[in-house]
């Protein structure tokens, strides 16, 4: 129906002419959101970029059985309740680690790469627990970085902290933070020293080990024939590992180690030893040594 209307100096009746229909125009709207709609069916709901394979890296401290069900559990999962989250393009990196560093304590970090359309290879770093550290406030965990955790921190993951060396603190009245640079190079000397005892002179060690004071930097090694090695952060290793194995070998010799009480490598170019009181009639005495005449 056409509209009607007046010209204003004629008088006379103006007749609009008929608005044309743009059928182009719709159809086109039409067709996008028609396509729109599949492309949103194909990529979120229609399962064509549901993740199908997946590969974790190689890892120590966990199995990848754990890893793999601990994925499932997370894939189950829906966005806002509708949209499910087992998408090769909507699993977020960020969202997955987090998910698997609260999960299991041993995770330090999560790398996810893809690979079009259906398949993500997992990059797994794990964290590395060296040993246990027992004072009056409790029992802890340390990693190689010096980080401190709870005694169950990675109960989860699995990990075996039997075997790890145990650092007994008998007096920890004065706070020795591990979390930095003074802690990590203590704990750093303390395993060397461990090393290099057990690998370069074959004295296998307990793992228990005793700091009277940690802040002192001293650290006393039970040796597997009963006697005992003390030694200090601020010592020279590599000096004192050579005058004990000069002093081993040439002084006190095989035979009269199951007898020794102690050896003491505190004191810089001093060494000192003691035989165990077998005889109370006879004690022997505390003898000590010259590092540098040892070396001559």
């Amino acid at each position: 129906m056409t509209k009607k209307g007046f010209l204003p100096k004629t008088g006379k009746i103006r007749y609009a002419p008929k608005k044309k229909i743009n059928f182009s125009r719709i159809l086109y709207r039409f067709f996008t959101l028609f396509f729109l709609g599949v492309a949103v069916y194909i990529f979120l709901f229609s399962g064509f970029l549901n993740i199908l394979s997946r590969e974790f890296s190689p890892t120590e401290k966990i199995s990848s059985q754990k890893l793999s069900d601990c994925l499932d559990e997370l894939l189950k999962e829906k966005y806002l309740s509708i949209i499910p989250k087992n998408n090769l393009l909507l699993l977020k990196e960020s969202y997955v680690n987090d998910f698997f560093t609260r999960k299991f304590g041993i995770v330090k970090k999560i790398k996810i790469i893809r690979k079009f359309p259906d398949k993500i290879k997992i990059l797994v770093e794990e964290r590395n627990p060296i040993l246990i550290l027992e004072n009056s406030k409790g029992r802890f965990i340390l990693d190689d970085e010096s980080n401190i955790y709870p005694d169950d921190f990675f109960v989860s993951s699995g990990f075996n902290q039997t075997e790890l060396p145990i650092l007994k603190e008998e007096n920890s009245e004065l706070a020795f933070s591990f979390d930095n640079q003074a802690g990590l190079s203590y704990l750093q000397f303390i395993l060397r020293v461990k090393e290099k005892l057990e690998n370069l002179l074959d004295i296998p060690v307990e793992k228990e080990m005793i700091a009277p004071k940690i802040i002192s930097g001293d650290v006393i090694f039970k040796t597997q024939e009963g006697w005992q090695l003390y030694f200090n952060k601020s010592a020279a290793i590599d000096k004192e590992i050579e005058t004990l194995r000069i002093v081993l070998e040439e002084k006190i010799g095989k035979e009269k180690r199951k007898d020794l009480e102690y050896i003491d490598l505190r004191i810089d170019n001093k060494i000192y030893y003691k035989f165990k009181d077998i005889q109370a009639e006879n004690p022997p005495a505390e003898k000590s040594e010259d590092k540098d005449k040892k070396k001559k």
